[in-house]
Formats: structure tokens, sequence, C-alpha cells
């Protein structure tokens, strides 16, 4: 017996966990457990902030391209606008010449109609008579101003029959655009403010005294007092290479003063770049399953637009981001023609033999981008309020219910904000609404929901998104390589002094 306890008391005796050790240990796991949870909440509050932000961002950025396109190529003394002194709605008219196949160089002929209309908070565009067509559903304010006028200056005559000055300034046209939306299933306000300044060609080039060299200095000097903004993206200013002729004429001083400016448009535009390259590395092109709606997983995989992706952040000539996004966009046009037959090829039997270009395909796609857009929407509401007191969740309004002809009044939308609209505006809005009402039922997304629907949506979203920055990037692209080369014959006609 000795000495089988000696053996025991060699090995050393097995005993259990006391109270107070159990009672620590689950302590240490609910603390740890509590902390990650936490972590997985602030995750998921994360996800639909920047859900609604990047929303946001698409809507301006995207609106301020086109306008900017629009008013770029307009034609002289067409312009017509008019706004209320709220500032709250506006009617934007001008004719604009098109662009030609290169999609650069603006025509001199064939005019062709425009029309914005602003509806706090929808902006809307129609083109050719075509219809209205949605860039914006979230603007909180839209702001145009011209010289030094705005579009809602009093007595100051707005934006028409602006007066021609020698120097052309009276051709550059600012607009800023600020969006906002409340985060689904949150308290919190997401918000995005964009601005661009053009020079509506036709009018700068017959109004500026050929003889005489404006320097770009004096341009981007001249700021409308409306938008006040220190900040304003000059870059996007530039009105394309600098003529050696002109530049012989200058003095030392003024060379030497433009040379100081294009130096720092230059490394501002380097700066652009660089931050951009940091926005699209953050984007999430990959797909993970089920899971692939989280942003923070570890496993995810990386895609044909991942790529594509980091093509086009390795890029840095207009030329290569031209191809990459040429690539870009075949590739959403392939998610974007199976996304589409998914949708309707069960309820529209004829789908896929129907016209592109026909005014019924033109209705489908719409409501399917706008129920898709409901349906992210709806999904980061719910999403948003996972970790919300019961008493205190609220109900998910649908973007549709807006669209109810028989709740529709004249110059009133649906959260009660008042605008100026005739009654044939009103109609045409009625028949819009009718439309999306009458098609909404052939819209069938139950396919988004599988693994490989989830994955795809994702991927198809990111891929629009990278387009955005990747059109953005190609944009300061070419205000760099302008820049550098207008400094090498700056520099030229600075050694001939």
């Amino acid at each position: 017996m000795d000495t089988i306890v000696k053996r025991a008391a060699g090995r050393g005796v097995r005993r259990g966990f006391t109270l107070v050790e159990v009672m620590v240990g689950i302590l240490l796991t609910g603390i740890v457990l509590g902390a990650g949870y936490q972590l997985w909440s602030a995750a998921r509050r994360d996800v639909a902030l920047a859900t609604t932000r990047q929303t946001l961002a698409n809507e301006v950025r995207q609106s301020l391209d086109l306008m900017a396109k629009d008013f770029q190529a307009m034609k002289a003394n067409t312009l017509e606008v008019t706004a209320s002194p709220d500032g709250n709605s506006a009617t934007i008219k001008f004719e604009r010449f098109p662009l030609k196949d290169t999609g650069t160089t603006i025509g001199v002929e064939g005019a062709e109609p425009v029309v914005y209309q602003y509806r706090k908070p929808r902006l809307t565009r129609n083109l050719k008579n075509q219809g209205e067509h949605p860039l914006a559903w979230n603007l909180t304010s839209l702001t145009l101003a011209r010289g030094e006028r705005s579009a809602t200056d009093p007595g100051a005559g707005g934006l028409n029959d602006m007066p021609a000055d020698e120097s052309g300034i009276n051709a550059r046209m600012d607009i800023e655009m600020s969006a906002s939306a409340k985060v689904p299933g949150s308290k919190r306000i997401a918000s995005f403010t964009g601005h661009v300044s053009v020079f509506i060609r036709e009018e700068f080039y017959a109004t500026v005294n050929k003889s005489r060299f404006i320097a770009m200095s004096k341009l981007v000097a001249t700021s409308a007092s409306s938008l006040g903004d220190t900040d304003a993206d000059n870059t996007m200013l530039t009105m394309g290479l600098l003529d050696p002729e002109a530049l012989a004429k200058l003095s030392k001083e003024q060379l030497n003063e433009l040379h100081s400016k294009e130096l720092a448009a230059l490394e501002e535009t380097k700066q652009k770049l660089d931050q951009l390259n940091g926005n699209i590395a953050d984007l999430d092109t990959r797909t993970t399953g089920r899971l692939s709606w989280n942003p923070y997983d570890w496993f995810a995989h990386g895609t044909d637009i991942t790529e594509l992706q980091n093509d086009i952040k390795k890029h840095n000539t207009a030329e290569e981001l031209t191809k990459d996004i040429e690539k870009l966009d075949a590739k959403i046009a392939e998610y974007e023609e199976q996304n589409m037959k998914d949708t309707f090829s069960a309820k529209v039997p004829d789908f896929q033999s129907l016209d592109k270009n026909s005014q019924r395909y033109k209705d489908l796609k719409e409501v399917y981008e706008l129920m898709l857009r409901d349906k992210n929407m709806r999904n980061a509401h719910e999403m948003g309020q996972k970790d919300t007191p019961e008493e205190e969740k609220t109900e998910y309004k649908s973007l549709l219910d807006s669209y109810d002809p028989s709740t529709m009044s004249r110059g009133k939308l649906p959260d009660g904000t008042e605008f100026n609209e005739t009654q044939e505006q009103f109609e045409a809005r009625k028949a819009k609404a009718q439309m999306i009402q009458d098609t909404k039922d052939k819209v069938d997304l139950a396919w988004m929901d599988s693994n490989e629907g989830e994955d795809r949506v994702k991927v198809y979203s990111a891929a629009k998104d990278l387009k955005d920055l990747a059109e953005t990037k190609k944009a300061y692209a070419q205000s760099k390589e302008t820049h550098e080369t207008n400094i090498d014959n700056i520099e030229d006609a600075q050694a001939k002094k």
C-alpha cells in the first residue's frame, strides 16, 4: 500500500476545478464573447453606413458627370433656368451638341434638347424627349452658378442671358450637389457633397479675344460667391493644352506665374490620383458565398472584376485606363444580361427576344433597377436594426410606395415637399408611376437569395462602383498628362526669354 501511495504522489494527484475557478472562467468567457459581439455588431452597422454613403456618392458623381458634359457642350444662348427662391426645385433646359464617335470631341451641328428636372430630393434628365431618366433620389441641394451669378440670385437675372465678357469667365459653370439619407435601421445620417466647374466651350471661344492669352490662374481665381468653397477642385478647370505660340507672347513674369500654377495643379492632381487608388483598393470585389456581404471575411476569393480592379489601380495613363474601362463595361454587360434574364424569363416569356432599344425593354430595366435598389436598402435597414430594441425598431418604407398614382398630388411629393409643377408635368409623373405599378409584378428577384445569386449581385454592384472610380481616375490621368505637357511648353518658352 505504501508503494502505491508513493507512486501516486510521484505522478501528482489530479483534482477538479474549484467553484471560484469555474466562475472566473465563465466571467472571462462572457467578457470575450461580449466584446466579440460588440465588434460584430459595429461591423454590421458600418456595413449599413458604408452602403448608404456609397449609394449617395454614386448618385452625386454620376449626376455631376452628366451635367458637366452637357453644359460643356451647350449651344450658346439656349439656356433657360427656372428655379424656385427656396432652391428646392428647378427646371434646366438647353440644347447641346452631341459628342463625336471619339467620345471626347464635341460636334458643331445637330444640337439636341436636354431637360433637367430637380424636385427635391429627385433629379431627372430628359435627352431628345425620350422621357425622364432618374439620376438621383436623395439630393438635399443643387447649386448652379455662372460667372458671379447663381440660379436663385434675386434681381440678378439668374443664369439666362449672361452678358459676354472679354475674359470668357461668364462661360464658366459651377455645379454643386449635396445628398443625404438616413442610414437604414439607425439614427445616423450619411451625406456626400460633390462639385465640378466646367467651361461652356462654344461661349468661351466665342467671347475670348483670340489675340490675347488668358492665364489659367485668372480663371481659377474666379469662383462663384454662391459656392464659397475654398477647396474647389481646380484641376477640373483645365481647358486643354496651352498653345506654344500664345505662351511666346507672355512676359517672363506671366510665364513664371503660369508655371507656378501648373506645378501646383499637377501636384494636386497627383494627390487626387493617390486618393483614388486608395478608394479603388478598398473596394471589395471578391466573392465568398453566403458571407459575400461581409467585408471582414478572410476567406474571400478574387473574381474577374478583382483582376480588373488591380489593373485599374496599377495603370496611370489615360490610354491604359480607357482600355480597362472598356473591359469593365463588357463584364458589367455580361452580369447585367444574366441578371435581367433571371429576373424576367419566368414572367416575361418573350424577354430574350425584346429589342434593347424598345420602350418596353427600357421600362422593364428601369423598374428592375428601382426594385433592386429597394431590396438593397431593405436589407441594409434590417441589418442596421439587429441590435435595436424591439420597441425602437422602425418599419421600412419601400421606395415603391412613392409611386402610387392614387396617392399622388400635383406639386407635392409623398414626404410633403411642395414644388412648382404644371398639369402636363404632373400627368407625366403619374403615367410613370402607373407604368411602375403595372410592371413591378413582372420583376422576380428570388434568384438573388441563392448563394450564387448573392455573390453575383455583390460583384455586379462592386463592378459598377469600380467603373465610377475608374472614370474619375481616367479624368485625373488626362488632367495630369495635360499639366505635364503644359509645364514642358512653359519651360521651353521661359528658356527663350
